[in-house]
């Protein structure tokens, strides 16, 4: 029997970054992109197939929250990561007091 894939969500409004990084995430053996999204909407529709959802917090609007809100009220099981946090304490905090499970700062790498 083979591993249990983890379903990703992508969320970006540039569709291309997206791309990039589901590429970087099917090179993953236990790793399916299950989405690309590139609206609150979309991502609301798509997020209940997911385990976890990389959210761009550069979102407009303040999409990124209201996504990770979303979720959190809907009690579903996916996972939400912020990406493209700073280092600021209180930025990280407002993301995490919303509901998401972790982040990653703006200057990390793939690997990271």
């Amino acid at each position: 029997m083979g591993e249990a894939m983890i379903r990703v969500l992508l969320v970006n409004q540039i569709r291309l970054l997206s791309n990039v990084m589901a590429a970087v995430l099917e090179d993953e053996p236990d790793m399916e992109v299950v989405g690309c999204a590139t609206s609150l909407d979309e991502a609301l529709k798509q997020a209940p197939s997911s385990d976890v959802i990389l959210v761009n917090t550069r979102m407009s609007d303040g999409a990124a929250l209201d996504l990770i809100r979303a979720v959190a009220d809907a009690e579903l099981p996916a996972k939400i990561l912020a990406l493209g946090l700073s280092e600021s304490k209180e930025q990280i905090l407002r993301y995490v007091e919303a509901g998401a499970a972790g982040y990653v700062l703006k200057d990390d790498s793939v690997d990271d």
